[in-house]
């Protein structure tokens, strides 16, 4: 049996038909795909941003934890004396060369009384950092 012409003819048209809707959705498929691809890239790159940013922010607490350890120290000592003198306005100090504010610290004057060799008491004004 030998399907004449016309039958030949539709089938050629149903399997070309087949073949169109594969390749649209093919592409469609693979469109959908590299959109997620991008997004996720997008994703990652944020993840890393607030990565950095955390591991920044977790030194600077670190810093800070260690600084009011180091005072809470200091604190002690200077109650003990009764000499905290706070000054008419706090000041903040200022690092170096970078002008970063360091650790955003309040610094309080205070007398610190040093004994001579003499006996005598000399004092002279400090600042904690």
């Amino acid at each position: 049996y030998f399907p004449g012409p016309s039958v030949t003819l539709a089938l050629h048209y149903k399997y070309r038909w087949r073949i169109e809707r594969l390749t649209r959705e093919l592409s469609e498929t693979t469109h959908e795909k590299i959109q997620a691809a991008e997004y996720g890239l997008v994703v990652l790159e944020e993840k890393l941003t607030l990565k950095q940013q955390y591991d920044e922010l977790e030194a600077e607490y670190d810093g800070l934890k260690q600084e009011l350890e180091q005072l809470k120290e200091v604190r002690p000592v200077l109650v003990r004396h009764n000499q905290m003198v706070p000054p008419a306005t706090p000041v903040r100090q200022n690092s170096g060369s970078s002008g970063k504010l360091s650790c955003g610290v309040w610094m309080w004057g205070c007398r610190v009384l040093n004994e001579s060799s003499q006996g005598a008491e000399k004092s002279k004004d400090t600042f904690l950092v």
